[in-house]
């Protein structure tokens, strides 16, 4: 029997109060260390974490160990979009888009997508299980722990 990878795409859109000048660089490997508690990258390349097209990257998943590469595939500060390219070996590769714009009142809305193709069986399994809701309910978490970082200058505690 032939393995039929399973591709999704999921979009969610969050608010963010502060302008997007304060919101982007959240969104570079080395600022999401400032809100998520759990966000741990290894740099590769550059060494020191830098934002850029090319830059390579590892996380450890807290829950399995399961090791991801990353890599950046898109950088435009100036445009306030970036994208990475995710693989997780034998499980799945993720193409993660973020694009930030002004929004009333001195705040941003963050649009966030994954495209996600499995590249196994077990793979398939963790994707179906990534339905709309439970996506909505994984970036609505992003929102509160920046927000939580954007008011009081910490990582939001597990809780």
């Amino acid at each position: 029997m032939s393995f039929t990878a399973d591709h999704i795409s999921r979009t969610h859109t969050i608010q963010l109060a502060a302008p997007p000048s304060r919101v982007f660089p959240l969104f570079e490997p080395l600022g999401e260390q400032e809100w998520a508690i759990d966000w741990k990258p290894t740099f590769l390349f550059p060494a020191t974490g830098e934002a850029q097209v090319g830059a390579v990257f590892t996380t450890q998943s807290h829950q399995d160990e399961r090791e991801s590469i990353w890599t950046m595939t898109h950088y435009d500060p100036a445009n306030l979009q970036l994208s990475y390219l995710c693989v997780a070996p034998g499980w799945r590769t993720a193409v993660i888009d973020i694009r930030c714009e002004a929004a009333q009142d001195n705040t941003t809305h963050a649009s966030i997508s994954y495209i996600l193709t499995a590249l196994s069986e077990s793979g398939n399994e963790v994707l179906s299980r990534l339905t709309e809701a439970h996506y909505q309910t994984f970036i609505a978490s992003w929102e509160k722990a920046i927000n939580h970082y954007l008011a009081s200058g910490q990582a939001l505690p597990h809780h």
